[in-house]
Parts: C-alpha cells; sequence; structure tokens
C-alpha cells in the first residue's frame, strides 16, 4: 500500500469519525449525508467497524456508539447496499450465523407485520384474533437467546483476541436491548396490555431486523490487541436452530 493511499485512509477515516461526532452532537442525518456525497462511494463495512473502534479508544463511551448505530447506519445505508459480501461455505460458523440471521430476520418481520395489522391504537377485536400467532412469534424469537450467546461465548472473543473491542462491545449491549424489550413485551401480553403489546413489540422487531443488518454488513475489521472484558465466560452454546457452529441450518425456524 503506498504512502498516498495510507494518506487517503486515515483522511477518509477523520472524515467519517467528524460525522459520527456531528450525529453524536445532534445535527440533523439529512444535513450529513450532503457532506460526504462524494466519499460514501468508498466506504465500506470495515471501515465503520475501525471508526466505531478508534472512537471508543478515544474516550468515546460504548454506550454512545450503540444509540447511534440506527442513525449512521441509516446514513451509511446506500452504500452498503451496493457492497458485495464475501459467501462463507456451509458447515463455516459464519455461515451458521448467516442462516440464523436470515431465519431470525423473517421472524421479526412477519411479528413487524402481525402487530402493525392490529391498528394504532391497537385494536382489541384484532389482538383477540391475532393474540396466539403473536405469541407463538414471539416464543420463536426468544431462540435468539442461544444465537446470542454462542456469539458472545465464541465469536466475540476471537475478534476481541485481535483487538476488535468496540464493536463487540456495542454488540453486546444491542443484545442487551432486545433481551430487555423481549422480556417486557412478554410481560406485555401476559397482561394483555394493548398498548405494551404495540409500542415494546414494534420497538423488539424493529430493533432486531437493524441488528441483523448491521450484523450483515459491518464486520469488525480492526487488528489491534487488547484484553477481553472480564465476568464473560465461554460455553459451547448450541444453534437455536437445530444446526451447532460448525453444521447448517434451515432457512427459517422450527416452530
Amino acid at each position: 500500500m503506498t504512502d498516498g493511499t495510507v494518506s487517503s485512509k486515515r483522511e477518509r477515516m477523520e472524515k467519517l469519525k467528524a460525522i459520527i461526532r456531528d450525529l453524536h452532537a445532534g445535527k440533523d442525518p439529512s444535513d450529513l449525508r450532503i457532506r460526504f456525497a462524494d466519499l460514501i462511494r468508498g466506504v465500506d463495512g470495515s471501515e465503520i467497524s475501525r471508526m466505531e473502534q478508534q472512537l471508543i479508544e478515544e474516550g468515546m463511551p460504548a454506550e454512545d456508539i450503540k444509540r447511534l448505530c440506527d442513525v449512521h447506519v441509516q446514513v451509511f445505508r446506500e452504500s452498503l447496499d451496493e457492497q458485495t459480501r464475501p459467501d462463507a461455505p456451509p458447515g463455516h460458523p459464519v455461515h451458521t450465523f448467516r442462516a440464523e440471521n436470515a431465519a431470525l430476520g423473517e421472524v421479526a418481520e412477519r411479528l413487524k407485520c402481525a402487530l402493525e395489522d392490529l391498528g394504532s391504537p391497537a385494536d382489541a377485536a384484532a389482538f383477540g384474533k391475532r393474540k396466539g400467532e403473536v405469541r407463538d412469534l414471539t416464543e420463536t424469537l426468544a431462540a435468539v437467546e442461544r444465537h446470542y450467546l454462542r456469539k458472545e461465548n465464541q465469536l466475540f472473543p476471537l475478534l476481541e483476541r485481535y483487538g476488535v473491542t468496540g464493536p463487540t462491545q456495542v454488540m453486546w449491549a444491542i443484545h442487551d436491548d432486545v433481551r430487555r424489550l423481549l422480556k417486557e413485551f412478554g410481560g406485555a401480553l401476559d397482561a394483555g396490555d394493548l398498548e405494551g403489546v404495540s409500542g415494546k413489540g414494534a420497538e423488539l422487531a424493529q430493533t432486531m431486523i437493524e441488528i441483523i443488518y448491521k450484523e450483515e454488513n459491518i464486520p469488525s475489521g480492526s487488528r489491534r490487541r487488547s484484553p477481553r472484558p472480564r465476568g464473560r465466560r465461554r460455553l459451547p452454546v448450541p444453534s437455536p436452530f437445530g444446526g451447532s457452529p460448525s453444521t447448517p441450518v434451515p432457512s427459517r425456524p422450527s416452530r
């Protein structure tokens, strides 16, 4: 790599980091899109991952990066959608993770549609007819816990071994958000709380859809060594959809 290429990448990284800082400061994402209209064509997912890593290393809390995830993925979405992702062969753990993501994303979309059909505000009669379907979809989505545990105990430590700590901190925090939303949504279902079902359910579905998009399009690419977080045990966890880290899974989850 030439000095000019290195300099160009560093300059682009600084510009990308400046955009995220401005998002953090509350500036309008639409205005920020204009600032990097020419820059965006050269942005790939690994640069966003390295940007997150550098911002955390420079003192921005991982929690703040997490809150900005949806916004900065929205800003970069056009560029990300144009990229070609490398394929992993069947049996490779990444292939399994992606197959599980596809299955979970399908169920999250079905839950989102079912909740939208309840109306706004949610109609009690419509909820009564679809409550069983909504509960079944929610129970299927709850299998995401095993998917998350496998990533947290198997994938994240491997990334952290190579110094990729920023993106894993952000993703772990989003996993915890999904866990919280699943619990709150389940409580609303049990209580027959229409407002809670509609609000928490929509938030749960959208959060899961967005985290899947981020996982599929923004790889972790930093290569600096740092210690793995304390208090996290590495345990073998089976696939939530009948597979294992070394075997493919079906295209959608079984009931």
